[in-house]
């Protein structure tokens, strides 16, 4: 499969295995929900924890315990999260230690030729694709088989590291107009409650009858 994927790409273009080390987290515990390998210290990452987060990976659903760690997972901070199953291609970036299922894909970029950030918004792009090629049993799925291959045009890391700085400032902005937005939204049903119930009242101008 990396042969076709070589043919068809450009001579600048470079396959994600040949930029990140690439890995899949691993939970092999058998149930799967047995209470003896959770409520410990290490956050145990799930494919929704992915996400609902922007950027940041800042919260997580569950931790698991020492046991729990021996049949996972753990990928350092600044690892590159990317959901492989039912929600298809969402990433984030961890900013502590987390341990992770098969669901879930761990990048680290070898930093001499690849920025974080900017493999991140790179990796962000091939959500469409990658969610046409995944499988349908239980639920969609992909594999490393299908990520490994993705092909990238890398720019010098300077460059890099300008469209990254660009994009996260663009994406600082966004969070603040959706905090401020978060922020208008409950005044206006604050409102709303005291206007229409009569706790506030208003007086009409003259002009208004």
């Amino acid at each position: 499969m990396s042969g076709i994927v070589l043919e068809i790409c450009s001579k600048s273009d470079r396959l994600l295995d040949t930029i990140a080390d690439v890995a899949r987290g691993k939970f092999s515990a058998r149930p799967r929900n047995d209470p003896k390998y959770f409520n410990g210290k290490y956050p145990f990452v799930q494919t929704g924890d992915v996400s609902a987060c922007t950027l940041f990976l800042k919260s997580y659903s569950q931790t698991l315990n020492e046991q729990g760690l021996t049949v996972s997972k753990l990928f350092p901070k600044d690892t590159i999260l990317i959901t492989i199953a039912a929600n298809i291609g969402d990433v984030a970036i961890t900013e502590f230690s987390v341990a992770c299922p098969d669901s879930v894909v761990g990048i680290q970029t070898q930093l001499k030729e690849c920025s974080s950030f900017w493999l991140y918004y790179a990796l962000s792009t091939k959500k469409e694709e990658l969610d046409s090629k995944a499988t349908q049993n239980a639920q969609k799925n992909i594999n490393l088989q299908v990520l490994n291959p993705l092909a990238f045009a890398i720019p010098p890391i300077p460059e890099q590291n300008k469209i990254a700085a660009v994009l996260l400032s663009t994406d600082k902005k966004l969070q603040q107009l959706s905090e401020q937005k978060t922020q208008t939204q409950q005044l206006k049903k604050g409102l709303m409650q005291q206007l229409l119930t009569g706790q506030i009242r208003v007086t009409p101008e003259p002009q208004d009858y």
